[in-house]
């Protein structure tokens, strides 16, 4: 067989490589966090500086997301993966060589747009070649990103186990990537889905009510979600539990996201997409109450995995409601979505960060509930109007 020649992918085969992009990215982004309380004492900081150091990396990710969510109606998925991948390749290699806090924060920032632009293009890319609900195909995706997550902090624990350096987990997932990095290369994206004519997106299109309580459902998910994986071997150093123990509690909650992501697959093989949304964001704010006021540890434990179970499904379920109607400037759209999401993350890590060192880790956990109520208010209304919507049609 000759090397030089490229292999022409079907839909499906895109979503394959799609897996593995959602795998690297799972792995990657999901060890900064539980690795706080390591990277404070490595480089001699408090949690309000390593608060700092998440918000530039948001920021870091919200500008990328930006430009490469809009520039891929334009240039290709393909290309924008490319381009992702490369910033993310750079970015770990500096992680590895950082010899201080400053080369440290300019590599996190690079990984951390890198990271942004994948899950642009990975997201994207899937609802493109979706032929039927576009949360099955966005849900079918991120189940490798789950996987990614669950294995990271597992692999953290062995490593503090094995009283091993932290950087060994980098050069793993720095392999990993340069594996995809070179099948992507390889592999030949049809223009059909990788390069169409579109509209650009237009002020009226971004104040349509829809992507309005869309925002603000991502904006409060980021809020739980993320900030739960983040933080949370930091809030569990408050009832005395070492990092090495409670990031297994982390891989158990991205376990749970996994199996989550599981269920959903079914679940939306036989109920609608919205009711489904309203049930497991009801559970989310549920699961968040009980961790804030139980002074049990394993109680907190095991609604972790429950709350893990609940969040799984609100990304695809929520993109696909936004995305469907306009398919022709998803980009566009995904960009804003981007913006908003990534901007609010911001705020929410210097908020944790100061939080936590300025009134004790275990108040962390009540900017989470306070994000998990107001989920669930939104989206009782995100689904009043997507179901209006669909009416005048």
């Amino acid at each position: 067989m000759n090397r030089d020649k490229k292999t022409d992918l079907s839909g499906r085969s895109i979503i394959r490589l799609l897996f593995g992009f959602a795998f690297v990215l799972g792995v990657s982004r999901n060890a900064v966090g539980p690795l706080t309380p390591v990277f404070t004492q490595e480089f001699n900081i408090g949690y309000d500086t390593m608060g700092f150091i998440f918000f530039l990396g948001v920021l870091s990710g919200m500008i990328s997301i930006i430009i490469l969510g809009r520039l891929s109606d334009r240039i290709g998925r393909k290309t924008i993966l490319i381009i992702a991948l490369s910033l993310t390749i750079s970015g770990i290699a500096g992680i590895i060589l950082s010899d201080s806090v400053i080369v440290f924060i300019v590599s996190y920032c690079v990984m951390s747009s890198g990271f942004a632009g994948i899950e642009a293009g990975m997201t994207l890319g899937a609802a493109d070649v979706s032929s039927g609900k576009k949360s099955a195909a966005l849900n079918s995706v991120f189940k490798f990103d789950s996987l990614g997550a669950f294995i990271a902090p597992s692999i953290i624990f062995a490593i503090i186990f094995f009283e091993q350096t932290w950087k060994i987990f980098f050069i793993v997932t720095l392999s990993l990537a340069l594996v995809i990095f070179i099948i992507l290369f390889r592999l030949k994206y049809p223009k059909t889905v990788s390069h169409q004519e579109r509209p650009r997106l237009r002020l009226k299109d971004i104040v349509n009510p829809l992507i309005m309580l869309g925002s603000a459902v991502l904006i409060f998910s980021n809020g739980v979600i993320v900030q739960f994986a983040v933080w949370f071997t930091t809030y569990f150093l408050e009832f005395g539990i070492d990092v090495g123990y409670s990031s297994l509690v982390v891989s158990l909650y991205w376990l749970s996201v996994l199996i989550g992501r599981l269920i959903i697959q079914r679940l939306l093989d036989h109920f609608e997409e919205k009711k489904i949304l309203f049930s497991i964001t009801f559970i989310t704010m549920a699961a968040l109450f009980i961790i804030a006021f139980t002074g049990n540890i394993w109680v907190k434990v095991v609604f972790s995995f429950f709350l893990g179970l609940a969040v799984s499904g609100i990304y695809p379920i929520l993109f696909s409601i936004i995305l469907t109607p306009n398919p022709r400037i998803m980009g566009g759209i995904y960009s804003f979505l981007g913006f908003v999401g990534y901007g609010t993350i911001m705020l929410y890590q210097l908020l944790t960060g100061f939080i936590a060192e300025n009134f004790g880790k275990g108040y962390i956990i009540f900017v989470q509930l306070a994000s998990g109520v107001l989920v669930f208010i939104f989206t009782i209304f995100l689904i009043r109007v997507s179901i209006g919507q669909e009416k005048q049609l």
